[in-house]
């Protein structure tokens, strides 16, 4: 007899099949976690990627910055040595020098040297010497009329390999023409500093700051000095200073927008439209009018004309233009001054962008790749386990469909095991089974219920699932709940285990000893079964009814719980209040009369005194209603913050505290309350002072409080008092000479006192 398994159950050729598949999945997870976990898929190798790019073209920029400020140091003291030996070898001082252009085209000639060694030190496009002074001190605007150099590589100086030519912008002309120096097109003879920060920022900060060194005076900005030159830098200047300190004028480097777009490409090889830059910035927020850039010329053309670039967050974010021009990237703060440099707080920021549809258009390609490779590899893996699922099963299906057509005479299938299994089967085709084989199954019979005795009789008889709910009046649910008990009880895996010993009872002439013969269920007619699906159907309305009432009790139950937490809550407040309503009233008159007071200082402190106590006592409250004790430590802490307030009014307190177990929190608010007014009524006092000790002495926790004053006039409040007795302290009034009189409070260590 041939039984149909189970419709839940499944066969072995999809067993091994979902496990293959999954052993699939698994091996696959397991090499694209780990590799999305360093960076190496795209859902994070992108940023990976700009976040190190920026980082080594900031940390260049940092270096080239770094070496042109010291540079610029060094340029200065130099430029003011030669100053000093072309004076004294002619016998003038700098001040003779403003309206003689004799000395000013002298003094040029011995600094043009010192500026050239200079720049060809450098990774600079130019540099230059702003002198105080001036040819023609009588012509309008000759007080921000500067005489000096400014020169200016033909081609960005980058590696410090200097240049086969050089422009010459401000200076004597005589200078240019000599082959090392050319007259440029925006030449003129003098600088003009009106409102120019290379000027005035650098000088003001060490009017301010005399005392700092030069390499602390070096300031970075992105105006150029030349007006209308026409082209982008960033400038250093330093002052130029005399031997006794006197101001001479400035020095420095400017640094182009040819020399840092060819020194800081990019080179992102996933975007060739990206762009760096190196712009003034206030949070994410760049300013882009003086901001150099490197990288594509079309995309930095067009963000130099939009004036800022805002980042919608910190790291790796979007950015906007005014014009809704978007950008992603990531920018990053350099620091051009030391911390200790008058100049620490100027924010300037590198930053790599690209376009965002760049940007998409990219991480969506490596998705889609990605995404093609990984269908592929799920797709090959899915039908290499369909492949070898029926490789792998065919035997065994072939062997099993014999087994059960009882042809096993010859069977071989080329698996060991199950050739094996044939042979024994063959052998015992007409051997009885022994009835130990199937004892334990019949002996836990006996433990079914009699409902679950009368399903397994029906199963026995063949009687369908559909036919046993109708004629034992239980729906599907419960008939299941049986059956996984009885499978359970019995020790099967299944239904279709049961039926396999039910058959084996049947063939082994043991049937009736375990299975009854009863008559099966009556046959339903069609209106009986109408009327048990209605009954079904009203037994399920009935039950979800007594689940929405039971859903509306437990809301009901929740409501009446949180009313009563409103109402505790409610209680502790008002509890509260009448702890401290004579504190806040009197905090109220204290700020109302403070405009009237004549020492406003005082009475700032005792408002600020008893902030702090009601802060501390409402902190004190509603402990004592989460716990029953309170650290000594954190109490002494309390009453230190008091003394140190109490200070500003000329309360000296000196406390000392050998008190280390914790107390009962009630007695702790006590101690607190106490010394609390005993600093209030010390503030009123002139020049106070206060010996406070908090010790353990035999049996009792004291606190000894000794005034400087007459302590005649301080009297506890008597709602204190009387809470100090409640709970089993003592407070006593020492007079310990005929000025002095000491306050103490004690309780003792255990619970409160008898009587």
């Amino acid at each position: 007899m041939r039984y149909a398994p189970e419709s839940s159950a499944r066969s072995m050729r999809r067993r091994l099949l979902i496990f293959l598949l999954i052993l699939t999945f698994t091996m696959l997870a397991a090499i694209v976690f780990p590799l999305a976990a360093v960076g190496a898929l795209p859902f994070g190798s992108t940023e990976a990627m700009l976040t190190d790019r920026l980082d080594t073209l900031s940390a260049e920029v940092n270096e080239q910055y770094g070496s042109a400020s010291v540079q610029a140091v060094r340029l200065s003291e130099r430029l003011a040595s030669s100053i000093a030996e072309t004076m004294r070898a002619e016998g003038f001082s700098f001040d003779d020098a403003s309206g003689r252009p004799e000395l000013l085209n002298g003094l040029s000639k011995e600094l043009l040297p010192v500026l050239l060694a200079g720049l060809d030190a450098t990774d600079a496009s130019g540099v230059f010497v702003t002198l105080d002074a001036t040819v023609n001190p009588d012509i309008a605007g000759a007080e921000t009329s500067k005489a000096g150099l400014y020169i200016r590589n033909t081609e960005p100086n980058i590696g410090g390999m200097g240049a086969e030519s050089r422009y010459l912008l401000r200076g004597d002309s005589s200078l240019a023409g000599n082959g090392q120096l050319y007259l440029q097109s925006k030449w003129d003879l003098e600088f003009s500093v009106k409102d120019q920060p290379f000027w005035i920022q650098p000088l003001a900060a060490r009017e301010e700051n005399p005392d700092l060194p030069l390499s602390r005076l070096v300031y970075w900005c992105d105006t150029h000095p030349l007006t209308g030159i026409g082209y982008q830098a960033t400038v250093c200047s330093v002052p130029l200073l005399d031997e006794e300190g006197g101001t001479l004028g400035v020095c420095g480097f400017e640094i182009n927008q040819m020399n840092f777009s060819r020194r800081y490409k990019p080179e992102v090889s996933a975007f060739d439209r990206a762009v760096f830059l190196f712009a003034q910035s206030e949070a994410t927020r760049m300013d882009l009018g003086g901001a150099l850039f490197a990288g594509n010329v079309t995309v930095y053309e067009r963000l130099g004309a939009q004036g800022t670039l805002v980042g919608e967050g910190d790291g790796f974010t979007a950015y906007r233009t005014p014009d809704g021009v978007s950008f992603t990237g990531l920018q990053k703060t350099v620091r051009l001054s030391p911390d200790d440099s008058p100049f620490a707080d100027e924010a300037v920021s590198a930053a790599l962008v690209v376009p965002e549809k760049d940007y998409n258009a990219y991480v969506s390609d490596l998705r889609l790749r990605y995404g093609l490779i990984l269908f592929f590899v799920i797709a090959v893996g899915a039908a290499a386990s369909l492949i070898l699922s029926g490789r792998f099963l065919n035997p065994l299906t072939k062997a099993f469909r014999l087994i059960q057509e009882g042809k096993l005479a010859g069977v071989k299938t080329g698996i060991a095991e199950i050739d094996e299994l044939i042979g024994q089967l063959y052998a015992l085709r007409d051997k009885p089974l022994p009835n130990d084989f199937i004892q334990g199954f019949t002996e836990r019979i006996d433990r079914l219920t009699p409902v679950e005795t009368d399903i397994f009789h029906y199963y026995a008889e063949g009687i369908g699932e559909k036919e046993i709910r109708l004629g034992m009046f239980i729906t599907k649910d419960a008939l299941q709940t049986h059956n996984r008990r009885i499978y359970e009880k019995l020790g099967v895996t299944g239904k279709e285990a049961l039926m396999l010993y039910i058959e084996l009872i049947k063939t082994s002439g043991i049937e009736h000893k375990v299975i009854r013969r009863d008559a099966p269920p009556a046959p339903i007619s069609g209106g009986e079964e109408e009327v048990i699906n209605r009954i079904n159907r009203e037994l399920e309305e009935s039950a979800a009814k007594l689940k929405a009432a039971n859903n509306l009790l437990a809301e009901e139950e929740k409501v009446k719980r949180a009313l009563h937490e409103e109402k505790e809550k409610t209680l502790l407040m008002a509890q509260l209040e009448t702890e401290i309503y004579g504190h806040v009233i009197r905090l109220n008159t204290m700020i109302e009369q403070l405009e009237n007071v004549t020492n406003k200082q005082k009475a700032t402190v005792r408002i600020t005194l008893l902030l702090c106590y009601l802060k501390r006592r409402c902190n004190l409250f509603f402990r004592e209603r989460e716990t029953a004790a309170f650290p000594a430590g954190e109490l002494t802490v309390y009453m230190d913050e008091l003394g140190e307030i109490a200070g500003y009014a000329g309360v000296k307190v000196l406390l000392t505290s050998e008190v280390r177990v914790e107390l009962p929190i009630r007695r702790a608010t006590l101690f607190y309350d106490f010394f609390y007014s005993v600093l209030y009524w010390a503030t009123w006092q002139e020049g106070s002072h206060i010996l406070a000790r908090f010790g353990l002495e035999e049996e009792h926790t004291v606190l000894r409080l000794l005034p400087s004053g007459d302590a005649g006039s301080f009297q506890a409040e008597k709602g204190l008092l009387s809470a100090i007795a409640l709970e089993g302290g003592g407070y006593t009034v020492k007079d310990l000479d005929e000025d002095t009189a000491g306050f103490c409070l004690t309780f003792p260590k255990g619970g409160v006192q008898d009587g």
